[in-house]
């Protein structure tokens, strides 16, 4: 009677807590894969995506220029420390932004890397000079994780904003206000008035 009893105790307990995992799937799905993902079961993959944005001269959003491009290197990097530069080319025709998993195919064929093993090596942006713009760096935002519970990956995701500034326009240069003075005109010299000879007095 005793075994059936706790057989009966360990049947509930094991309901319980099957009920509370699927409570916090439930409420908390991503987060507990994320979790989970953390503790090996899921494999990550980094997911960069590049932008730009554009300022005025007193910093603030601005539309971008037209027929305007901006190319820039950037290096990436790997857990194990393995490098790779990568050139990546922004503009209208891509709304400004460039995601490396997007292009993994494209880019595994150019540079021999999965993107999905590389994360941002920060402070390694070199940008083409764009005409009438300043480089003004790069903004990192890490944004929450996505997680693909098909196929066991967690995305690490990022979004690298390159800032650029438009340069002041240059100050005219003003003509000077003085007027010239005038040259004065000379003035002639007086010719000395002639003396009448004095006519004797007759006598």
């Amino acid at each position: 009677m005793e075994v059936k009893e706790k057989g009966k105790v360990f049947a509930y307990c094991g309901i319980l807590f099957l009920m509370l995992g699927m409570a916090l799937l439930v409420l908390f799905g991503g987060d507990v894969l994320a979790w989970a993902s953390s503790h090996g079961t899921y494999t990550p993959y980094a997911n960069l995506t590049f932008a730009k944005t554009w300022l005025d001269e007193n910093g603030n959003t601005a539309s971008s220029p037209e027929n305007t491009e901006v190319i820039f290197t950037v290096t990436l990097e790997a857990k194990d420390g393995r490098t790779k530069e990568l050139k990546i080319t922004l503009n209208e025709g891509n709304s400004w932004t460039y995601n490396l998993l997007d292009n993994r195919e494209t880019i595994k064929d150019e540079y021999g890397i999965d993107v999905a093993e590389f994360y941002y090596k920060e402070g390694s942006i070199s940008e083409f000079k764009v005409n009438g713009y300043t480089y003004g760096g790069a903004d990192v935002s890490p944004l929450p994780d996505g997680v693909d519970g098909v196929n066991h990956i967690v995305y690490k995701n990022y979004t690298i904003t390159l800032k650029n500034m438009k340069e002041p326009a240059p100050t005219p240069e003003h003509s000077p206000s003085t007027k010239p003075t005038p040259e004065p005109e000379p003035t002639p010299d007086n010719e000395p008035t002639p003396t009448p000879d004095n006519e004797p007095t007759p006598t």
